[in-house]
């Protein structure tokens, strides 16, 4: 009796399981032939949207098995704005349909694809950013943005004391037309000006019915230049460096810019 127990159950198991299987099949035929596989499509801007059903819809494979493969006459209907773009679609949400047949009947899924921009700029440095002190620098020209949108670049230059020598921390923001902003923070050299003679051996040989001015190279403010000379009985120096020899001898004159000098030695003959 033990035995028989055993094959009875072991067979009423095998018949129970049989009969699940066959139930499933037949829900699964009675199902819908194709279905979403979600109500909206989340696509990244400067990505391409598919123009593929399958990449949108379940196949209820049983089914497909007696009605055919449903996806060779489905239509999906999609209308995208490209804005002149031929590769991605604008930001925006676009309603979409999908017309395919079940059990011999029309049949159309409904469901929406939204574009969005999510993606910062990305900030690019084309130099780097120094001038002497008073000059005028261009901040603007040193920035771009890369971005498949319109981007603003603003610069925070407040730290910088353009008067004064030294390396300034300053703050660029880059925001595109869907709010994403990017931030890069960098820095701007502020250099002492330069003054250089460019005279051979730092030497300049006058006789005493010689005038000359003399105009050094200067990187800086060279409004704010001032020159002076050791010893006036042998030569003046105006302020625009008009020299002017009195009597033979020798002497130092003096370029400066703020705390920044340069010499060069006078010879009258």
């Amino acid at each position: 009796m033990k035995v028989k127990h055993i094959i009875i159950t072991t067979f009423i198991g095998v018949a129970t399981i049989g009969g699940i299987i066959f139930i499933n099949k037949k829900i699964n035929e009675s199902g819908p032939i194709l279905s979403l596989k979600e109500d909206v499509f989340n696509v990244e801007y400067g990505n391409g949207v598919s123009t593929s059903v399958y990449d949108y819809v379940i196949v209820n494979q049983a089914k497909a098995k007696l009605q055919g493969n449903p996806l060779k006459t489905a239509k999906l209907e999609m209308d995208l704005n490209t804005e002149g773009h031929t590769a991605y679609s604008s930001v925006g949400s676009y309603p979409a349909k999908i017309s395919f047949k079940d059990d011999n009947e029309e049949k159309t899924l409904e469901f929406t694809v939204n574009v969005e921009d999510t993606t910062e700029p990305e900030i690019k440095q084309y130099y780097d950013l120094e001038c002497y002190v008073g000059e005028d620098i261009d901040l603007s020209e040193a920035f771009g943005a890369k971005d498949l949108s319109k981007t603003t670049i603003e610069i925070d230059d407040s730290k910088v004391d353009y008067n004064k020598a030294g390396q300034y921390d300053i703050i660029v923001n880059a925001t595109d037309e869907s709010q994403n902003t990017s931030t890069l923070k960098t820095t701007v050299n502020i250099k002492n000006a330069e003054i250089d003679f460019k005279l051979k051996n730092n030497t300049l040989t006058l006789r005493t019915n010689q005038t000359t001015t003399i105009i050094p190279d200067v990187h800086g403010d060279a409004d704010k230049i001032k020159f002076e000379i050791e010893d006036d009985t042998i030569a003046t120096v105006s302020s625009n460096g008009k020299i002017k020899p009195v009597k033979e001898g020798t002497t130092t004159v003096k370029a400066s810019i703020d705390d920044v000098s340069a010499t060069f030695t006078l010879i009258v003959l």
